[in-house]
This record gives C-alpha cells, structure tokens and sequence, in this order.
C-alpha cells in the first residue's frame, strides 16, 4: 500500500441521503455523490444517526401517502446498502452540542458538522441554512450541485 494515495472522505448529511433513495429534485446531484464512492474515487461517512433520521423521512413519505409500505421497504433496504461508514454520535455529542448552540441549527444538523470536523473532510450537504449557518465552522462545505470529486484515484 505504500505510495498509493488515500481516498478523500466526505461527511454526507440526511438531505443528501435521502434524494438518492427517494425520487427528488437533487437526485440526479446525490446519485453522483455515490457514484463516487461506489467506483472507489471518495468514502463516504456520517454520524451515526443517520439511519434513523433517514428511515424517519422513509417513513414520512409513506405515511403521507407518496408511497406504499413495499416501496418504503425498498427505500429502506437501499438505505441499509449505502457506501456510507458511521461514526459514533456519541463521540461527536460534546462538539455537536458547541456546533447547534454556536451556530443555531439544531443538534441533528450539528452531528454533521462535527462529523467533518472529526474526520477534517468536507461536509457535503443540501441544506441551505446549514451551508448558511454553519458554513464557516467546518474545513470545507460543498452543496449538492456543484460538488467536485476527485476523477481517479492516483
């Protein structure tokens, strides 16, 4: 392994998670996030959460009536086979907790920005009062769109 360059790491939030998963206007954008890391050029993490926060918007949607319950277990299995590695929120409670107070975001989005901070990668996210919020305390933020992954890894 010696020599071989180390794939960047990117913190993905729930409001990237979730258009990849479940037909949205930035679903095309999330779709390249995990082509990313599916053909090995990013890894992908998040806070722990995630699951749970993501589920509950499965959840949501089926419980407004968008979907029935075999396509919310659909979604829901896609979710469970994401590229994504967790960190524990535990870990991050004490940073998060400073990040929502500092910041006023809440607690969930904080997670996040702690995430990136722990990891020093970018937090990519499609929530534009986090970007607005919270832009300034992580190393560096990328919104949906015009995220820019690496083309190979050396």
């Amino acid at each position: 392994m010696a020599g071989r360059a180390r794939r960047p790491t990117y913190v993905v939030d729930a409001n990237v998670i979730v258009p990849f998963v479940l037909p949205e206007a930035r679903s095309a954008e999330a779709a390249r996030v995990f082509d990313a890391a599916q053909d090995g050029r990013v890894r992908l993490v998040a806070p722990s959460c995630w699951r749970i926060e993501c589920a509950n918007v499965v959840w949501k949607h089926a419980h407004r009536g968008l979907m029935d319950a075999s396509d919310a277990r659909a979604a829901f299995d896609l979710l469970d086979a994401l590229p994504i590695a967790s960190i524990d929120a535990a870990l991050l409670m004490d940073v998060a907790l400073d990040v929502a107070l500092a910041c006023n975001v809440t607690v969930y989005d904080a997670l996040y920005v702690a995430a990136a901070l722990y990891v020093e990668g970018p937090l990519v996210t499609d929530d534009a009062a986090l970007a607005n919020q919270a832009g300034n305390a992580v190393p560096e933020l990328e919104v949906l769109s015009p995220v820019a992954f690496p083309k190979a890894i050396p």
